[in-house]
């Protein structure tokens, strides 16, 4: 499938030609972000200065990787990997499911006890280049972005910076935080799970987000009216703790990250016949990719199953949570989108 989607893109000369350019901004984009990070560690006060050095060197060594990996394209490759699937034009579509299955357990089975190769492992068994995606690879140390994720409304390739750092950036420091989570921080910074960091730590994580947790009930309490009565719209601060960590941290590293491109640069540009200036439309492009209309029973259902909050909630308390959002846009203290009191791992 991979190797379809693959050929079906490159069909595209302008796409397949842009691709050097886009591993070349996001490599870019990463090391702006890693300056940003590295920053923020050396003024953590709640790491000791060898927690502070451990995070630090995890942050450089993060590894990125970007579009698909050159076996995607073989197509020798992709029929030798099926060779020992074996189909029947009369097996059912369970049999078939279970078929692949027991094909990629073997698979893995003889991954064990020898060497990996980690981007193929990476790009083998773990993601996809047609996957409109990001991932963090705790054991590998490693954050991904499929081919498929560089196409509006996360990547732009003739936008100004200020759109894809609000979209492409803020979902790479999104990735980054990972690393430094409630999980990441069991890790080192060679993916093993080998963790450096005391309890203290973690606590400083899951204070953090009991504060942001209370914030998001006081604003977006909801009671959803069904048949036989309500149901209450509730947070379950255990399932969503990492990627709210990360959402309300990534998109400040994200923003830090492009004013430091336009001190090294230049000031951009507004758009054409809009009103909004470069800092307003760099949250306008992260909001974008949540852009979605849920009924409240699917809200409520995604609330109880996913670790993600539903896109409309999700997206509002990330800028909620975000000062410089309140500044942009020039909230009114204290309202909702500008409350008195915000949360944060990192100052």
């Amino acid at each position: 499938m991979s190797n379809l989607y693959l050929h079906s893109t490159s069909q595209d000369t302008l796409r397949t030609s842009s691709l050097c350019s886009i591993v070349s901004d996001a490599q870019s984009v990463l090391q702006l972000l890693k300056r940003r990070w590295w920053e923020s560690l050396h003024g953590a006060s709640w790491l000791t200065q060898e927690e502070q050095a451990e995070a630090v060197k995890k942050v450089v060594a993060l590894g990125l990787e970007v579009g698909a990996n050159d076996h995607h394209w073989d197509i020798s490759f992709v029929n030798k990997s099926h060779s020992e699937l074996q189909f029947d034009a009369d097996m059912s579509f369970l049999e078939l499911v279970t078929e692949l299955y027991r094909s990629f357990r073997s698979e893995m089975f003889l991954l064990y006890n020898t060497p990996i190769d980690k981007q193929s492992f990476i790009w083998s068994y773990t993601v996809q280049p047609y996957l409109v995606n990001a991932f963090h690879l705790q054991s590998t140390n490693s954050i991904v972005f499929p081919e498929a994720f560089f196409y509006p409304p996360y990547y732009r390739s003739r936008a100004p910076e200020y759109i894809n750092y609000g979209a492409t950036a803020a979902a790479m420091a999104h990735e980054i935080f990972h690393g430094l989570d409630v999980l990441g921080l069991r890790f080192d910074h060679q993916g093993n799970m080998n963790s450096p960091f005391s309890s203290s730590a973690l606590d400083h994580l899951n204070t953090t987000h009991s504060c942001y947790h209370h914030l998001l009930s006081q604003a977006f309490y909801t009671e959803v009216q069904f048949e036989y009565g309500t149901v209450a719209m509730e947070i379950d601060s255990s399932t969503s703790i990492n990627e709210d960590l990360a959402d309300t941290e990534g998109i400040r590293h994200a923003f830090r990250a492009y004013h430091r491109w336009v001190r090294r640069h230049y000031p951009e540009p507004r758009l054409p016949a809009l009103q909004h200036n470069p800092d307003q439309l760099f949250f306008l492009a992260a909001a974008q990719p949540y852009c979605a209309v849920l009924p409240d029973l699917a809200k409520i259902f995604l609330m109880e199953v996913d670790e993600h909050l539903p896109n409309d909630l999700r997206v509002n308390s990330i800028m909620m949570n975000t000062p410089e959002f309140s500044r942009a846009f020039n909230c009114s203290p204290p309202s909702r989108m500008s409350p008195p009191h915000t949360c944060h791992v990192f100052q």
